[in-house]
């Protein structure tokens, strides 16, 4: 409370310059920073909690303590609020704004700061894009700036991207650091601002791809030394991950949520990378993504057929989506994926046996036939499909057959529904299925 108490008294006090207010207390703040004590470990830090208030007030001036504070500041400011508490007057918001982009993006203070908690840091510059007025914010400066003619230094999303990454390569030895800035590109490569603006999309392609790779890596480097060493000790060596404790699961989901902008920019060779770090995660939904982008569509029916991470049903969702842009296939993808879907169809069946007919009806359609002879080894499996089939197409079947009786002629969608409804009680037939009397008592079942 005491260090909260100071921090307000210097900006009550900083204030010789409104025009550059932000400015002078984020400078005296982190002045402030640099002179502190630094704590030893994160054990001192527990031993002085449980002690008097003296060893209290000592984290509170610590230098770590400040400069998570001074993070915490920066963040009001850019939200427009104020510290403590409150919101800045309108006229202030934008000043302070612009004068927090421009004091994070200084060498020294950004280098200093990265240092002491890059996930706080990273998480504070991330609001820029990821909270949407805030970006729309920067955009107006932006514009006006460049309509002025005067040089948009700090305040163009790709320019603080930019002047990030040239940090990193300063502190790039830093592998938590380094993780960190990767996770941090993957977070607001899914901002409005970048995935829905064509020319940030260009420009953060490689170094989403990149991000994605080193992310990746970094978490199977995680998983592979936590097994050897106990967690809480690991983590305190290496920070390995972003806001919130992010998981390999949460990171999996952040990947996917840009995958569909950026992957359609990668080299087929970027691609490759991906699929093998995704594989050794197990990111099966990555690869699939990965592997749809390759249009190696074969490979995706696979994963969802025997992955253990993928549920086999949320096939079907994915084929009918890939069916909707057909037209966007290579000829020869669209064969393969068909003759895969055949070489499956068992399993599909097992899986959805009224899905499976409509994947038959989009991708198949002139395999019915062939289906189903394909299945008169598993008579089990063959009665599942026709019953799912026959039941489907029940009022189609029975006003062709009526429109064939009456005019005598048959076309070969008849003749093939004749020969699928005398199957149906072949097999009947053979199971001593109740449902056989039920059956044949319907006027357009055949009887010879």
């Amino acid at each position: 409370m005491l260090t909260t108490a100071l921090i307000h008294l210097i900006i009550t006090s900083t204030l010789t310059n409104p025009g550059k207010a932000c400015t002078q207390i984020l400078i005296n703040v982190f002045n402030r920073f640099k002179q502190a004590k630094k704590l030893k470990s994160l054990d001192e830090v527990k031993e002085m909690i449980l002690k008097d208030e003296e060893s209290k007030f000592n984290i509170e001036a610590s230098y770590e303590y400040i400069g998570v504070k001074l993070m915490y500041i920066i963040k009001l400011f850019i939200n427009g609020d104020k510290f403590p508490s409150g919101k800045l007057q309108k006229g202030q918001q934008q000043l302070f704004l612009a004068q927090s982009v421009e004091f994070i993006m200084r060498e020294d203070e950004s280098l200093e700061l990265l240092k002491l908690n890059s996930r706080t840091f990273f998480k504070v510059v991330a609001a820029l894009f990821i909270n949407d007025y805030v970006a729309s914010q920067i955009i107006k400066m932006n514009k006006r700036l460049s309509d002025k003619g005067v040089p948009s230094i700090g305040y163009n999303h790709l320019q603080i991207i930019m002047t990030l990454h040239d940090r990193i390569m300063l502190i790039q030895t830093e592998k938590h650091i380094k993780f960190e800035y990767a996770y941090f590109i993957v977070q607001i490569a899914n901002a409005d601002c970048c995935k829905n603006d064509p020319q940030k999309v260009d420009e953060l392609s490689n170094k989403v791809y990149n991000s994605i790779k080193n992310s990746m890596e970094a978490m199977i480097e995680f998983k592979e030394k936590n097994d050897k060493v106990p967690q809480e000790e690991y983590k305190q060596k290496y920070k390995y991950s972003g806001p919130d404790n992010i998981g390999p699961g949460k990171l999996q989901d952040d990947i996917l949520k840009i995958m569909p902008v950026y992957a359609q920019k990668m080299e087929d060779s970027e691609l490759e990378d991906l699929i093998y770090y995704a594989n050794q995660l197990k990111y099966d939904l990555i690869k699939i993504n990965l592997y749809e982008q390759r249009q190696d569509l074969d490979r995706c029916v696979d994963i969802y057929i025997n992955s253990k991470e993928v549920k086999t049903k949320e096939v079907f969702t994915w084929l009918h989506k890939v069916f909707q842009k057909r037209d966007k296939l290579k000829e020869n993808k669209f064969e393969d994926l068909r003759k895969k879907i055949s070489l499956v169809i068992e399993e599909l069946i097992l899986t959805n046996s009224e899905e499976t007919g409509y994947v038959i009806d989009n991708w198949l359609p002139d395999k019915q036939n062939e289906i189903i002879k394909k299945l008169d080894k598993k008579p089990d499996l063959q009665l599942k499909y026709l019953e799912s089939y026959l039941k489907e197409r029940e009022d189609t079947i029975k006003d062709t057959l009526t429109a064939v009786s009456i005019n005598i002629n048959s076309s070969t969608e008849a003749k093939n529904f004749k020969q699928y409804l005398l199957k149906h009680v072949e097999l009947l037939s053979k199971n001593n299925s109740p449902k056989l009397i039920e059956v044949v008592k319907k006027e357009y079942y055949p009887l010879e």
